[in-house]
């Protein structure tokens, strides 16, 4: 009997594709199949030592799901439309974290070719959501402005101003 699976990220909900494949599909951030644009996640491939796996997708927006760079053992590909090639290894199990940027969102679908044996995984890319909150409602020369909020949608906050006499300008950064 063949046992393949596939893994996203950490925590798993199994899905039973048959007697003789399973699927786990997970996310850290949100839903156990959403995956918020902008971010990392990881796919574990479980097989035979020294199996070769060829995960790909045939989504449309399949090249922007890239894979992260510096990762060892990978023979080709570097995003889900190009085929990433590899080898398991010893311990028959590895994981590969892959990025997907901002530009897409949507359902996708990850193919994972373990010697000629197919399996599939199945998730969602969510837009990220971005918040941002004033301590008062006006604001006087000299006050101290405090705002607060939430960024899942990228790694960067960039704060700008405008207003009565006062040019639209970039602030500062923030991480």
């Amino acid at each position: 009997m063949k046992r393949f699976i596939v893994m996203l990220a950490t925590t798993a909900m199994a899905i039973n594709v048959s007697a003789q494949k399973t699927i786990t599909l997970s996310k850290e951030e949100s839903g156990a199949d959403e995956i918020i644009t902008g971010n990392t996640f990881k796919v574990t491939v479980t097989g035979y030592p020294g199996a070769t796996v060829t995960l790909s997708s045939l989504d449309e927006n399949a090249k922007n799901i890239k894979l992260v760079a510096g990762q060892l053992g990978i023979t080709s590909g570097d995003n889900l439309a190009e085929n990433i090639v590899f080898k398991l290894p010893e311990s028959g199990k590895k994981t590969i974290a892959l990025f997907a940027d901002n530009s897409i969102d949507g359902k996708f679908t990850i193919n994972a070719n373990v010697n000629g044996e197919n399996v599939k995984a199945k998730f969602t890319i969510i837009a990220g959501e971005i918040t941002a909150e004033a301590d008062a409602e006006f604001y006087y020369l000299g006050n101290k402005v405090v705002l607060t909020g939430t960024n899942t949608e990228s790694k960067k906050v960039y704060f700008y101003i405008k207003g009565n006499n006062v040019a639209f300008q970039r602030l500062m950064d923030g991480a």
